[in-house]
């Protein structure tokens, strides 16, 4: 991996971890499903005119991924940025890794090792330490929570979806995973959520454009760098880097928001991190035995 992927790397997980701290800042402007639909709506109508034709068997292939990982994923991310701190919300999302890890197992018998589930307890173990005394003066509830957890099981959820979906062009894939979830994305506010355009005509639209702006954009030209560094790098070498985002997540967390951070908020993070880098490089090593085993018989 060169300077320049590494470099790449790097921005694309100082985004993401950024991303947190913009969708709570877009959450205390305007309710979470209302912020969600114009995310989806921009997005569709963004890339609507480089979006290729699709068949039945794609379209069924990426409305399994869009619905799951973009409409619930996203949906309850959103909901639980609401209510808790963007650098809390950073460190429960590494919770999607070993939910991928035992999905695998479930829906395609990917077995995992000791150390993968020593890693996998050990990061709820920190977990448990990191949210059991939080900071004082932390936006924290039990609901918040609770949606951020099943926000990273539909995380995982939808990622092991995404293999199905690889032949897609970039567009392709994100026009329609941003519309195929925009109407429950409607409706989920319409629902949920009262007096939208009242707080839309409130809200600080300078603040709100920049949120949106950076969604819509930057985020999705990081995804765009991301599958551009998977398709020129190893899996192996490329997904470790993913560790950063917490770490981003939290230091934006604390320098822009001004969010506490205590002693046994650290303690219990370095311990999951801890525990989240080993499921990782397990994973990592056995994609790069797995690909030289298949050179090897390649050679034969």
């Amino acid at each position: 991996m060169n300077t320049r992927d590494i470099a790449l790397a790097i921005f694309v997980m100082a985004i993401w971890g950024m991303h947190y701290v913009v969708i709570r800042i877009g959450a205390l402007e305007i309710p979470p499903f209302l912020l969600l639909t114009l995310r989806f709506g921009l997005c569709s109508l963004l890339f609507a005119p480089f979006a290729s034709r699709i068949n039945l068997e794609q379209l069924k292939n990426i409305a399994l991924y869009a619905l799951p990982f973009q409409g619930i994923h996203m949906g309850l991310l959103f909901a639980g940025l609401a209510q808790v701190d963007s650098s809390i919300a950073a460190l429960i999302m590494k919770t999607g890794m070993p939910f991928s890890i035992l999905l695998g197992w479930i829906f395609y018998h990917e077995r995992f090792g000791l150390k993968t589930f020593a890693g996998l307890a050990i990061a709820l173990l920190g977990g448990c330490i990191f949210l059991y005394n939080p900071a004082p003066g932390s936006n924290i509830t039990v609901i918040g929570v609770t949606f951020l957890i099943f926000s990273a099981f539909f995380w995982a959820l939808g990622s092991v979806r995404l293999k199905a979906i690889s032949e897609l062009d970039f567009p392709t894939m994100v026009f329609y995973a941003f519309t195929i979830p925009l109407p429950l994305a409607v409706c989920t506010s319409l629902l949920l959520e009262d007096n939208q355009i009242q707080l839309l005509q409130n809200a600080n639209h300078i603040k709100l454009a920049w949120v949106l702006a950076y969604q819509v954009l930057l985020v999705s030209f990081a995804h765009y760098l991301w599958k551009v560094l998977i398709a020129r790098n190893p899996v192996y070498v490329i997904a470790p880097f993913s560790l950063l985002t917490p770490i981003f997540g939290v230091t934006f967390g604390v320098i822009i928001m001004g969010e506490q951070f205590s002693t046994t908020m650290l303690i219990g993070a370095i311990i999951a991190m801890t525990g989240i880098a080993i499921v990782t490089f397990r994973k990592a090593r056995r994609t790069k035995k797995i690909k030289n085993e298949k050179q090897a018989l390649n050679e034969i």
